[in-house]
């Protein structure tokens, strides 16, 4: 199945029932690892996107210096960019794929201030 039809299901079934769909509750317990109240319980976020600039910020914050840390994260680093250069994810979006998956994770994008880039 598709990308796109998988969306339109997983949407369906959370307009049909919102309160008591897996979606809902899975999305419920993501937001609440991180805020309580709607606000940010933790110090800082790794953001996938940037990770070299997000660990880098830790680093610098816990002022560590260490080469096999650094390798780490040039690892993690080299892993991502390649997965990432395999795909561009906005050939699984057009314009109602965008529009559900924002109603889906409204709170995660708002929060993060995330933006979908158009490919279209």
């Amino acid at each position: 199945m598709k990308f796109k039809e998988e969306v339109k299901i997983v949407f369906d079934k959370v307009q049909k029932t919102p309160k008591r769909s897996y979606n809902s509750r899975w999305a419920d317990w993501q937001w609440s690892l991180y805020t309580k109240h709607n606000k940010p319980v933790v110090d800082d976020f790794i953001f996938y996107e940037t990770p070299r600039d997000s660990f880098n910020k830790i680093l610098k914050k816990f002022n560590i210096q260490d080469p096999e840390v650094d390798h780490l994260i040039d690892n993690f680093v080299k892993t991502y960019n390649m997965t990432r250069s395999k795909y561009d994810y906005r050939e699984f979006y057009d314009n109602d794929t965008r529009d559900k998956i924002y109603q889906l994770r409204k709170r995660e994008i708002d929060f993060f201030k995330y933006k979908f880039t158009s490919c279209f």
